[in-house]
């Protein structure tokens, strides 16, 4: 070990004069390479100078000569074009309030139709599940067999599009709605009803009428294109459904006069309330004068909105284990808004369903059966056709405990 050391610094003695001369020439060459970079540099920096120096001198010159111009000549090519402008521009204004008017003259639907910022019709029907269109301006719907939407914009190159306002236009026997721009409002339908909100049209038909579709097709993209208006939006229906808000179908009360002859053997004053025949406004003000609100499961239960707080609201359940969905659907929300709730669950022997099925069916005999069958049979036959008959005298209790209440 020890020689082998010694051999090492013997050798590392003989080569250092080498690294000694080899570093001396590194640092006399990277010290002549500094002062060649500090001489190029500085002589570029002057030069640039000098440049920027000569380029604002002869900019001032130009300047001051144009200033002289400006005051000898009596006009220059630049100010006519600007005076050529502004005289274009008045043209332009006279023009569009001339055209303001005529729209007004033809029941245009708004006098200002010029100041939106594009008021051209924007379609776009490249999308395989649905067309959409947007107008700004005067805009002018019209129902029927043939319905239009016309925008009336001198903007606007003529054009028209056939659009299916549903989210699967796909489907067939949707209604088409034409859409269309025109320059003038003689060549555009008059309005009888005026209205300074957005509009947008939709579609009933495609699917609707499944609790699924009517979410995904309608409500949801609806929803989604109405949020940015914050509610003042006016919906304008191309194929009005009536069994959207016709809830006559089922569901029915069979003994209703039955029903109402024990409600006043109570001591009530009965109104039986269906579709509104006047306005709505009339009818939700009759609904703020009830103390009690009677009726069968259903969505005309929302109606509970309208009444007064401390009044009664008595849901009457139909038959197939649906306490829980009507506690849950209104007896909660009811008890929230400050309503005194009461539940009354149709007994079989008051079911339209016995007589369609008898009672040793499981639709009658084991309805949690029917239940664990799929949602499919408790909503067509519990909730879709069933009808009751409501046992007078098992009813009354009801009655007199609402009448409780309101003492």
């Amino acid at each position: 070990m020890m020689r082998a050391e010694g051999k090492a610094a013997r050798s590392a003695n003989r080569s250092s004069p080498w690294k000694s001369s080899y570093v001396a020439y590194g640092l006399l060459l990277g010290s002549l390479l500094v002062l060649l970079y500090l001489m190029v540099s500085t002589q570029f920096s002057y030069s640039q100078k000098d440049d920027a120096s000569r380029g604002m001198e002869e900019f001032s010159q130009e300047e001051e000569e144009e200033k002289a111009k400006a005051h000898t000549e009596p006009s220059t090519p630049r100010r006519q074009g600007n005076e050529m402008k502004s005289d274009n521009w008045e043209a332009k204004s006279q023009d569009k309030n001339e055209e303001a008017a005529e729209s007004k003259e033809f029941g245009g639907g708004t006098d200002d139709y010029n100041n939106v910022a594009d008021a051209k019709p924007i379609c776009d029907t490249s999308f395989g599940k649905y067309d959409i269109c947007e107008l700004a301006g005067d805009a002018r719907a019209q129902g029927g067999p043939g319905a239009t939407v016309t925008l009336v914009s001198p903007r606007a190159p003529p054009k028209e599009w056939q659009i299916k306002p549903y989210s699967r236009k796909y489907l067939d026997g949707l209604k088409q709605v034409t859409v269309r721009a025109v320059p003038n409002s003689r060549d555009a339908p008059q309005c009888t009803t005026q209205l300074n909100i957005p509009a947008m049209v939709i579609e009933l038909g495609g699917l609707t009428g499944n609790y699924w579709h009517d979410f995904t097709d309608v409500l949801v993209p609806l929803f989604i294109g109405a949020r940015r208006f914050n509610g003042e939006v006016q919906l304008l229906v191309v194929n009005f459904l009536p069994f959207w808000v016709d809830r006559t179908n089922s569901r029915k009360i069979l003994n209703l006069p039955e029903v109402v002859a024990a409600a006043e053997a109570a001591g009530f004053k009965v109104v039986v309330a269906g579709r509104p025949k006047a306005s709505y406004d009339e009818f939700t003000r009759e609904m703020n004068s009830f103390d009690v609100m009677v009726g069968v499961h259903g969505a005309g239960l929302t109606n509970c909105v309208y009444l007064p707080t401390g009044a009664v609201f008595l849901q009457i359940v139909p038959y197939g284990r649906l306490e829980e969905i009507a506690r849950t659907d209104f007896g909660d929300p009811a008890r929230d808004m400050g309503l005194r709730y009461i539940q009354y669950s149709v007994a079989a022997e008051e079911s339209s369903l016995m007589g369609v099925f008898g009672k040793e069916h499981p639709m009658i005999k084991d309805p949690a059966a029917i239940h664990l069958s799929g949602w499919g049979n408790v909503a067509e036959w519990y909730l879709g056709k069933q009808d009751v008959r409501i046992d007078v005298e098992r009813f009354r209790p009801s009655l007199l405990r609402a009448l409780e209440h309101l003492r």
